[in-house]
C-alpha cells in the first residue's frame, strides 16, 4: 500500500508539472502571437465604417453637424491598403455647405499602399463624411483625424540603434567627423579593390542634422575626402566604385545621434539591429 501511495503521489506530482509547463507554452505562444502578428481587415469587417447606399456602401463618418463648432476643423482620413478586389474601388467625400446643401466629390481610386484625403477646415458646422464604392478593401491601418482604428493592429516598431552607440563605428580622429564606418583597409589586398558600399535606414536625425562622406585612399597612397552628404529620414546609401590597386575606403558620419534601424556594410547586415529574442523550452518528464 505504502508503494502504490508513493508510485501514484509520484505520478500526480509529474502530471501537474506537465500541465503546468504546457500551460506555460500556450501561454507564451498566445503572447507572442499578439506581439509579433500584424492583422488586417476588410472595410466590410470594420464596423468604424457604416452602411450607406448601393453605389457607396461602406461610410467612414468624419463629423456630424452635432459636434457643432468641432466640425469646422479640417477633416482626414488615412488608409493603408494591402489588397484591393479584382475590379478595383473608389472612395468620395460626402459634406455639407454652408447654406446646408449636399455636396459629392468626384470619386478617387483607391490603390495599394497609403491613401488619404482632407476636407479644409470651414467656419460653418457642417458634415464631412467618406464613402467607399467596395467592401473587399483590405487595410493593414485606417486612421480618422488622428485617431488609429482598432480594426487592424499594426506591426509593434522594430529594433533601433543609434550611431554612438553602435559597435560598427570607430571613433574618428576630428570631431567634424566622430563616427566611422570602415570598408576596407589596405591590408585587405585584392578585396579592397571592389566596390564599396553602405546603406542605413534613418528613422531620427538630430535637430541641426547630420552628414556623411567619403574617406578614400587613392593611386598613388594619397587621401581623398568627398564632399559631404546630407542625411535623409529613409534609406541612404553610397557606393564607391571598384579600383585596380589595393586602398582604404571608409564612411565617415558627422553625428553619433542618427538613429537607425537598418544598417549594412558590403551586403552584410550589421548585428546593431538585434533580432527578436528566441526561447528554448525544454520539458521536464
Amino acid at each position: 500500500m505504502i508503494l502504490d501511495s508513493t508510485y501514484y503521489h509520484n505520478f500526480l506530482k509529474s502530471l501537474l508539472q506537465k500541465i503546468k509547463i504546457l500551460f506555460f507554452l500556450v501561454l507564451f505562444s498566445v503572447h507572442n502571437f499578439n506581439v509579433f502578428a500584424q492583422t488586417t481587415s476588410l472595410i466590410s469587417d470594420c464596423d468604424d465604417f457604416v452602411s450607406g447606399s448601393d453605389a457607396w456602401p461602406f461610410v467612414l463618418i468624419a463629423t456630424t453637424l452635432d459636434d457643432g463648432e468641432a466640425s469646422q476643423a479640417a477633416q482626414t482620413y488615412t488608409i493603408s491598403i494591402t489588397s484591393l478586389p479584382a475590379d478595383g474601388a473608389n472612395v468620395r467625400v460626402y459634406k455639407t455647405t454652408a447654406n446646408g446643401s449636399e455636396y459629392f466629390g468626384n470619386p478617387v481610386l483607391l490603390t495599394i499602399g497609403s491613401n488619404s484625403i482632407t476636407v479644409s477646415a470651414v467656419s460653418f458646422d457642417r458634415t464631412v463624411k467618406f464613402q467607399f464604392s467596395n467592401g473587399d478593401v483590405e487595410f493593414e491601418a485606417l486612421s480618422l483625424n488622428g485617431e488609429d482604428s482598432d480594426c487592424a493592429t499594426p506591426l509593434p516598431p522594430g529594433p533601433l540603434s543609434l550611431i554612438s552607440d553602435c559597435s560598427d563605428f570607430t571613433t574618428g580622429q576630428g570631431a567634424a567627423w566622430p563616427f566611422i564606418l570602415t570598408a576596407t583597409t589596405i591590408s585587405d589586398g585584392v578585396a579592397s579593390q571592389a566596390a564599396q558600399t553602405y546603406s542605413m535606414n534613418v528613422t531620427s536625425l538630430p535637430s541641426n542634422g547630420a552628414n556623411v562622406r567619403v574617406y578614400k585612399t587613392v593611386a598613388n597612397g594619397n587621401d581623398f575626402f568627398g564632399n559631404p552628404i546630407a542625411l535623409t529620414l529613409g534609406s541612404n546609401s553610397i557606393t564607391v566604385d571598384a579600383v585596380s590597386f589595393d586602398r582604404a575606403v571608409k564612411f565617415q558620419f558627422s553625428s553619433g545621434d542618427v538613429e537607425f534601424d537598418a544598417l549594412s556594410l558590403n551586403g552584410e547586415d550589421s548585428e546593431c539591429i538585434c533580432s527578436p529574442t528566441s526561447y528554448e523550452t525544454d520539458l521536464i518528464v
